[in-house]
């Protein structure tokens, strides 16, 4: 399991009105907790289950509530520090995260950055969109 200090722990899950014993490790009641409340200061949990997976909830603005993302924290081969966005926790289960988590990690592991790869896969080219999107439809 992933090392964290329990003050520090205590302390994030305190700033969500968390009553009772505090959970071991994220769980979905603390998901939902972390969700539904209006942050004064931006909170990054770590999962202690899925090495590096942590959750990030942005301090609640006037216009919104404030993000709530799953993040992963790992090193690349190459050295290289990378802080890849797994997806929108108000949208993503748990068990999505971690899998998600684990799959990137392995990329990761294989010398791969996944993030480069997801920039990657996003980017259309103005010939691809013509092609398949604006041609189809238009000409």
């Amino acid at each position: 399991m992933y090392e964290v200090d329990e003050s520090e722990w205590e302390r994030k899950c305190r700033a969500v009105n968390w009553r009772g014993p505090l959970p071991k490790t994220i769980t979905d009641s603390l998901i939902e907790r972390i969700n539904n409340v209006r942050l004064t200061e931006r909170l990054e949990l770590p999962d202690r289950v899925v090495d590096g997976l942590y959750l990030r909830a942005g301090a609640a603005r006037k216009v919104c509530g404030g993000t709530r993302t799953w993040m992963l924290r790992c090193k690349t081969k190459a050295g290289e520090r990378v802080n890849y966005k797994i997806g929108d926790a108000r949208a993503m289960t748990l068990t999505e995260a971690r899998a998600r988590g684990r799959k990137a990690q392995v990329s990761v592991d294989d010398g791969r950055n996944p993030q480069a790869v997801a920039r990657q896969e996003e980017r259309q080219t103005v010939e691809h969109f013509l092609e398949t999107t604006y041609a189809p439809r238009v000409l």
